[in-house]
């Protein structure tokens, strides 16, 4: 479907074509791995990923990304003292405060020309194929259950989607001449994942994929996103009965709005001074997730099982804690010479997954950004604000 040198593809580059041999490779085991979405750990994989690329990549560091990795560090080690204090388990401890992990880890890819939009997009067109390749099969043969209803191929789709969902923006952001089959098939994955989130991702990326402020591209752009919203309602009704009441997120909602009804304005901007778990109450009403209760075995449980990262970040960090990621996130993608219409992008793929899972917390979503804060084309989508030398990535 595109024709393409490797060399081209990979820019001379080692790491380049091992990354790409190594993320293939992940997910076709994902493929042949027919009862589940991934035989092999691949969350742990893909942290492993990030911090390979993070040390290759730690030379000639920017200094916005400094400030921001300063901050993050001393949060972490200010949250770390309370945490020792009140003898909080340190996997809840680094569980609740993995996005800011990341923030450390990403800083390395501000500013730097790693990810060239050839490479972005041929390990689209991969990864797209093997994704479709499990999510029909999954479908059609019922292997089991879960599969069935909710393919994956590298973890739950909910997760996964962002990836996926970064890589057809960015694969498509200089090159127009596949975008409709790109976006098609991309649309036909999320369809099949049955995932609700991922529907919510697919109307951010149509949306900011094709709207354009002229006569023509606000009539057609708008009939899609009807279409596609349309879409997506009958799915939520078709899930929940037309109740929308049974939705679970719905009962984590109502348990947050429990726990922080006696809170002052102020903690709302803060959060929770030291990582707090929920009452006991709530951990009870909640015991069907108790595979998510806390690491100490006790019976606690914390924000983690609300499941939805927008109410986390808010009950452990506060809405400073959620705006310091929006604006890492936003400055990352800026200095990288993009425009602000795809910080707008990365916005809303990111905040579409907290409504319902992890989204800043997910190394899915970390890896999105590296590539995202890495990127660049000779013809793309420049900033008149940003610019950034070329750096050669390591060979």
């Amino acid at each position: 479907m595109v024709s393409v040198s490797l060399s081209k593809v990979f820019c001379g580059s080692s790491t380049l074509k091992t990354l790409w041999v190594t993320l293939t490779a992940l997910a076709v085991v994902g493929v042949f791995s027919l009862y589940e979405s991934n035989v092999l750990p691949v969350v742990t994989i893909f942290e492993v990923i990030l911090i390979v690329l993070s040390l290759l990549f730690i030379s000639k560091l920017s200094l916005l990304g400094v400030v921001f990795s300063l901050f993050s560090f001393l949060y972490i080690l200010f949250s770390s003292a309370l945490a020792l204090y009140y003898d909080v388990n340190y996997l809840d401890f680094i569980q609740a405060y993995k996005a800011f992990f990341y923030v450390l880890v990403l800083l390395p890819f501000f500013g730097k020309n790693i990810f060239h939009s050839d490479f972005v997009r041929f390990l689209y067109i991969t990864i797209l194929l093997l994704f479709l390749t499990k999510y029909s099969y999954s479908i059609a043969f019922n292997f089991t259950d879960r599969m069935g209803s909710r393919p994956g191929l590298f973890a739950e789709n909910n997760f996964e989607l962002v990836f996926l969902a970064f890589l057809y923006y960015f694969a498509t952001l200089d090159n127009i001449k596949y975008k409709n089959i790109f976006f098609a098939l991309f649309a036909l994955v999320v369809i099949m994942s049955g995932s609700r989130s991922g529907l919510g991702i697919l109307l951010v990326s149509f949306y900011f994929s094709y709207f354009r402020f002229n006569l023509l591209g606000i009539i057609t752009s708008s009939i899609g996103l009807l279409i596609l919203f349309g879409f997506v309602l009958y799915f939520f009704m078709v899930r929940t009965d037309g109740q929308f009441y049974n939705i679970d997120r719905f009962k984590f909602l109502s348990i947050w709005l429990y726990e922080t009804s006696s809170w002052e304005w102020w903690r709302y901007l803060i959060g929770n001074a030291s990582l707090t778990p929920l009452s006991s109450e709530s951990c009870s009403t909640l015991s069907y997730w108790s595979s998510l209760f806390s690491f100490s075995g006790d019976g606690s449980c914390y924000s983690v099982i609300l499941h939805s990262y927008i109410l986390r970040v808010v009950f452990d960090h506060g809405v400073l804690g959620l705006v310091f990621l929006l604006a890492f996130s936003a400055c990352g993608v800026l200095i990288s010479g993009l425009k602000f219409r795809s910080v707008l992008f990365v916005w809303g793929v990111l905040l579409a997954s907290a409504l319902s899972v992890s989204s800043f917390n997910s190394v899915f979503s970390a890896i999105s950004l590296a590539i995202a804060f890495g990127y660049y084309s000779k013809s793309g989508d420049s900033s008149v604000f940003f610019r950034k030398s070329a750096l050669k990535s390591p060979a």
